[in-house]
């Protein structure tokens, strides 16, 4: 059983490229003397061509608002795309850090690879990939077949610890010490997902075999938490290392949740960079190697 919610992710920015256009009024021509008339006339005829160039009908379309990063040659700057997600990314003055935003940084500019970072909705960034117009990565996203083909992955730079859930602490109904797929095949529970994630193959595995009910939703982990403090639904999944970032974040004491964890969870799941198709292979050749050095994961 699946329940949408009716959260949305404030999507409205601006892809990378695409700039704002604004058109001015006129001003009031109170007097006009014929000289000053003539003059007129003759300025408008010098204008008129530029300003029809100007206004071509496919200027701004839909699809085109990331052709200049399209063009980009093998040299330019590769947009780094994150959001706020303590602790494996956010920014603090005006710098990413984190869990697997350091690792990131260090790999493009440990192999010399030219970039930037742009703070993307993860809704957003899913658009991104799939429509391959530029030449974009995500971090710290989870590797997945469907994934594989639509873009290109890296090596890991980071691995999560086994997952948990977080309830709220006077629901008795969920002890840890258990196992997931028990609590999975509970029907008296309901799990809050969010919409295009993935939880591991794991966890996405039996999710689409077992089929709980659940509720959908677009929101951050930040409003999922609130959900379940409000009653709207009973557990989340989070890897163990942001659980108590998330409640304080939240804005809640760590004696309203609990933590639970499974006896029958592997260990967590492995995080890349995902890149577009755009994105060559020398470069993610050249990033695999920075990884390398890097040593190996935490």
């Amino acid at each position: 059983m699946d329940i949408t919610s009716s959260g949305f992710e404030d999507e409205s920015g601006p892809l990378l490229g695409q700039s704002n256009r604004q058109q001015k009024g006129g001003g009031e021509m109170s007097k006009v003397t014929v000289p000053a008339v003539g003059l007129l006339l003759a300025c408008l005829v010098s204008i008129i061509p530029l300003a029809l160039s100007s206004c071509s009908p496919t200027e701004g379309t839909p699809g085109e608002a990331n052709a200049p990063m399209s063009e980009m040659k093998a040299g330019d700057a590769i947009a780094l795309h994150y959001f706020e997600r303590v602790p494996y990314m956010h920014a603090t003055d005006g710098v990413v850090v984190g869990l697997v935003a350091d690792p990131a940084q260090e790999a493009f500019e440990r192999a010399g690879v030219p970039f930037y970072w742009h703070e993307t909705p993860p809704k957003r960034q899913l658009y991104i990939i799939h429509q391959n117009t530029g030449r974009d990565c995500l971090v710290g996203w989870f590797k997945n077949a469907e994934r594989e083909r639509i873009g290109k992955f890296t090596l890991p730079i980071y691995q999560d610890e086994p997952t948990v859930a977080l309830a709220r602490s006077d629901d008795e109904r969920l002890v840890s010490g258990g196992k997931v797929e028990d609590l999975l095949a509970d029907r008296d529970l309901v799990l809050l997902v969010k919409d295009g994630f993935s939880y591991g193959r794991f966890l996405d595995g039996l999710i689409a075999s077992l089929s709980p009910r659940r509720i959908t939703t677009t929101v951050g982990n930040v409003e999922m938490l609130k959900m379940i403090q409000a009653g709207r639904a009973d557990y989340l999944f989070v890897a163990p290392e942001e659980a108590e970032t998330l409640i304080m974040t939240a804005g809640f004491a760590a004696r309203n949740f609990q933590i639970i964890r499974f006896s029958d969870m592997p260990p967590g799941e492995k995080r890349y960079i995902w890149c577009s198709r755009q994105v060559e292979d020398e470069i993610i050749a050249r990033l695999d190697e920075a990884i390398r050095q890097n040593g190996p994961l935490p």
